[in-house]
């Protein structure tokens, strides 16, 4: 009884508040994606001109370098007090590299052959596939696979199944700084993103684990949300979206089942054909030179992704840390697997290694998002309660 009255007392000092969606996340958002798109605009008609043409290696060198260039100016701009914040200016940043990153694998593409044929049918098509969030599906004879009826319904409703999911966790994380098990378990120990060193037990690390298990989530979810945007922008165009997100975090059975068939297949599918194609058949590596290449390509983006979008504050090499990282054990799982054979395994118990061995350097990549305030620039695109 006093322990129900403790709960009692405690629960009517408790008060929750509910914050609305911000409208200038919103907007930095929106504002983002239009200028990316206008300015890459002209990038894609000077790809599809040149196709072919050896000149498209230094398009790919100067789309590279101008986003740094125009970054540049707006950040000037920002510390003049011209227009916007320093955090919404980061945020715009972020989402401008990825579409950036996107158009310098496309015109790659282009330079090597590999690009799908149905995207160079004609410019309109092109025009499309340059700029679209998700990959376009073709058929054999290179058109455009129709979406089904409803299409963009359905992708209304995976939206708010995706901002519900960040309302949900982020207000259950956010009081813990992201890392409620070892918040619960340690109290506030070390900087955003490191490793728990104070008490190197195996309590501790598995606390790290969940921690950064439930970050993936958030990540999840919000790459999710935006590549459902993308696929309703595609869907209303009448074409039909690529899969990007095959349940990752609850059916992945091993680093490369993950990396290679579940987690976002927009970025698996544009390494496979600007850097995986190139490097096996027009160079005549091997798959697993392939494989590594592929790995440095994607830390590559990453770094430039992590470098554009938190200037100046980003140290280089760290997101590349997390790759190697990768790289190394799904080279390790490919040996081990000759040994022991995972089909006698039960998958849950595959789950569960699965993530014990991707999550421990989760921190590396997360652990940046936390330090520059991605999460909370995330939770501000939707419902929030704060108790």
């Amino acid at each position: 009884k006093l322990a129900q009255l403790h709960f009692e007392q405690e629960c009517d000092r408790m008060t929750c508040v509910v914050i609305w969606p911000f409208a200038s996340t919103w907007a930095v958002g929106l504002a983002s994606a239009i200028c990316t798109q206008l300015l890459i605009l002209p990038l894609a008609c000077l790809t599809y001109m040149l196709r072919g043409s050896r000149l498209l290696w230094l398009l790919v060198a100067v789309t590279a370098w101008a986003p740094f260039w125009l970054l540049h100016i707006a950040h000037d701009a920002v510390s003049a007090g011209y227009f916007l914040s320093m955090e919404q200016l980061k945020f715009g940043a972020f989402f401008s590299s990825t579409v950036f990153s996107v158009a310098i694998f496309r015109i790659v593409e282009q330079a090597a052959g590999t690009s799908p044929p149905g995207a160079n049918v004609t410019l309109r098509s092109w025009l499309t596939y340059f700029g679209a969030a998700c990959d376009v599906r073709y058929k054999e004879d290179g058109n455009p696979v129709r979406p089904i009826a409803l299409a963009s319904v359905h992708f209304l409703e995976r939206i708010v199944y995706r901002l519900v999911g960040i309302t949900v966790i982020c207000s259950l994380l956010k009081q813990f700084g992201m890392r409620p098990f070892t918040v619960a378990l340690l109290g506030e120990v070390g900087a955003p993103g490191m490793w728990p060193l104070e008490q190197p037990t195996l309590t501790c690390a598995l606390a790290h684990v969940a921690d950064v298990y439930v970050q993936t989530f958030v990540v999840f979810l919000f790459l999710a949300f935006a590549y459902d945007v993308g696929g309703l922008l595609l869907s209303v165009q009448r074409h039909m979206p690529a899969e990007v997100f095959r349940h990752p975090l609850v059916l992945s059975t091993s680093p490369r089942d993950f990396w290679g068939r579940r987690w976002n297949l927009m970025v698996h599918s544009t390494l496979r054909r600007s850097v995986f194609e190139p490097v096996t058949k027009g160079l005549g590596w091997s798959r697993s030179s392939g494989a590594l290449a592929s790995f440095a390509a994607s830390a590559a983006f990453h770094e430039y992704q992590f470098t554009f979008g938190f200037f100046p504050e980003y140290i280089p090499g760290k997101v590349t840390l997390f790759f190697l990282a990768q790289a190394f054990i799904c080279a390790a799982q490919a040996k081990l697997e000759k040994v022991v054979p995972s089909s006698h395994i039960p998958r849950v118990v595959k789950w569960f290694l699965t993530i014990l061995a991707i999550c421990p350097v989760g921190h590396i990549f997360t652990g940046s998002w936390i330090q520059h305030g991605m999460f909370d620039k995330i939770s501000t695109f939707t419902f929030m309660v704060e108790c």
